[in-house]
């Protein structure tokens, strides 16, 4: 289908806290949100909220965003939910299905057009070559509403490449399974959150 003009940027910590939620949960299908900001026609995906690996309900999908807004507004950073992200279950499975799209529609009511982002799973499973390989958005397909309003439209996806040194930290913890999405972290609060894109940048200049 055509692209629309549109591009989306997924920075690649963003990249890899997706990539770290979606590995941590091999055996379902993950979903999070996405945060970042717009510049000159542009997202820039630089952070990420994974919440669940299983079907959201309306009740997750509301408070997980009200405390997505809630950290952003007391960090006083520029930056905004701009849309939702989705690992599938199975390789080859790459194209959103109806519950997916019906969350994207739920979310609308409570940000101003999000946009979709799907990593595909061989994506994932190849981290440390797609990374290094700056993997030039094969993996992430990006979507926007269409006039059917459905979020079926193409955007063009813009990934970055990782620094050498920052990718060979990385290889160190991205399988880390001490960290746990929001609904298991509302589940057992004993389990860690999910680190900020800064924690991992320190975490892989220590390890790298």
């Amino acid at each position: 289908s055509e692209v629309n003009e549109q591009v989306v940027v997924v920075m690649p910590l963003a990249f890899a806290m997706i990539a770290m939620h979606s590995r941590k949960y091999r055996t379902a299908q993950v979903h999070g949100l996405l945060i970042g900001s717009s510049d000159r026609g542009k997202i820039y995906v630089s952070d990420t909220m994974p919440i669940c690996h299983e079907a959201p309900t309306k009740t997750i999908i509301e408070s997980a965003t009200s405390v997505a807004l809630s950290m952003i507004q007391a960090e006083n950073v520029s930056k905004d939910v701009v849309g939702w992200y989705t690992v599938p279950e199975t390789i080859g499975e790459d194209t959103p299905g109806a519950a997916t799209l019906r969350i994207v529609a739920s979310l609308e009511n409570l940000i101003e057009k999000p946009v979709l982002v799907s990593v595909s799973r061989i994506g994932v499973e190849k981290f440390a070559e797609v990374a290094d390989g700056g993997f030039h958005g094969q993996h992430v397909t990006v979507f926007g509403k269409d006039f059917g309003m459905q979020w079926q439209e193409r955007l063009a996806a813009d990934c970055p490449s990782w620094k050498s040194a920052e990718m060979h930290g990385l290889r160190a913890f991205i399988d880390d399974e001490h960290f746990c999405d929001l609904t298991d972290h509302w589940l057992s609060p004993s389990c860690s959150e999910w680190p900020k894109p800064s924690n991992i940048q320190s975490l892989s200049q220590k390890y790298s």
